[in-house]
């Protein structure tokens, strides 16, 4: 039973299902959900709990609409690595309560959305560790640097299907450089560099030769290699869940990363397994990936990421945010051509 107002009387109400405009941060949101029905004058009998769905289907379709984590999502993510709520937030920074409200439905701020997305990778997750935000205690960092380690291994079993299900179904965008994301391409690339190198690729060095021989050639043929997007992180641009790809290579038996010992302890470099089919690329997309790996193919990753830093793309990218490939055309590593009409 429920009061109606309309009819001013006790009523039996019906649920039925109407739509309703909702206003979220500015937007319109039509929702339908299932409300209490007067059985006698037909109106709606808006119970606390009927609003409250209302505005939770709202949320949920403003959501969608835009991409950000569901409530339920957001747990998954900080659960896999055993933290809890406020672990989320000291981690990055934030208010005490700021991941107990999104997971109790209220929505999140876009740039946070982002972060706790970027959590899929664990090579962000470790990143975030060592960030100046960070606000874990020592034991607390520890604590969570193990449990990343130790799932390492599950991540590279989901490597093959998390990225090939994911990452390749994105559609051509400023972000891959107008081209359907390719992890045959981008881990044919990578057999390339490796080859060229004589097997001495280190990981953070692939990073930069791939962003360069992607951007490059979008500069000049205004179209990525690869079809990868690369994020901001603080050791320069990688592509987006570089972490996967590198799993992918693995499970696929492309290529393996090997632990060698350097000047600085230890480094992980790439070791291909098979020969790289370069009859998968154009002769312009060779000719690019020539061009990075004779500039850049010498130079430590430690260098490259230095140089990296001094890129407008990586410079007017937010952390951990995508970089538009339209900033190819401002490479310094390599300045495009002038433009203006022939003499």
């Amino acid at each position: 039973m429920a009061f109606c107002y309309t009819c001013y009387d006790e009523r039996e109400t019906r649920p039925e299902e109407r739509e309703h405009s909702i206003v979220v941060r500015g937007e319109h949101v039509a929702v339908k959900t299932a409300v209490p029905i007067c059985p006698v004058c037909g109106d709606e009998v808006l119970t606390p709990e009927a609003e409250n769905a209302i505005l939770v289907s709202a949320y949920e379709e403003y959501r969608r609409r835009h991409g950000l984590l569901s409530p339920r999502e957001i747990a998954s993510i900080r659960q896999r690595y055993g933290l809890s709520q406020r672990g989320v937030a000291r981690l990055f920074g934030w208010g005490p309560i700021t991941v107990q409200r999104y997971e109790r439905g209220a929505l999140q701020d876009n740039t946070h959305n982002l972060l706790i997305s970027k959590m899929n990778d664990p090579s962000f997750v470790l990143e975030a560790l060592d960030s100046p935000s960070c606000k874990l205690t020592n034991a607390e960092r520890e604590m969570l640097r193990s449990k990343v380690l130790d799932s390492t291994a599950y991540y590279k079993e989901q490597a093959a299907s998390a990225v090939e299900g994911v990452l390749t179904r994105e559609a051509p965008s400023e972000y891959t450089g107008f081209r359907r994301p390719s992890l045959e391409r981008l881990g044919q690339m990578a057999l390339i560099f490796a080859s060229g190198l004589a097997g001495h690729l280190f990981k953070v060095k692939l990073m930069k030769l791939w962003f360069y021989a992607d951007f490059l050639h979008f500069q000049r043929e205004g179209v990525s290699i690869s079809g990868f997007p690369y994020a901001r992180l603080n050791m320069g641009p990688v592509p987006d869940n570089f972490s996967y790809i590198l799993g992918w290579m693995e499970s696929t038996g492309m290529a393996c990363i090997d632990v060698v010992p350097t000047t600085r302890g230890e480094g992980e470099v790439l070791v291909p397994l098979v020969t790289p089919q370069e009859n998968l690329f154009s002769d312009s997309e060779k000719e690019d990936m020539s061009l990075v790996l004779a500039k850049l193919g010498s130079k430590t990753g430690a260098v490259l990421a230095s140089i990296s830093h001094r890129e407008p793309a990586w410079q007017n990218t937010p952390h951990a945010a995508r970089i538009s490939y339209l900033w190819a055309k401002d490479l310094k590593a390599f300045p495009a051509p002038p433009t203006g009409d022939a003499e």
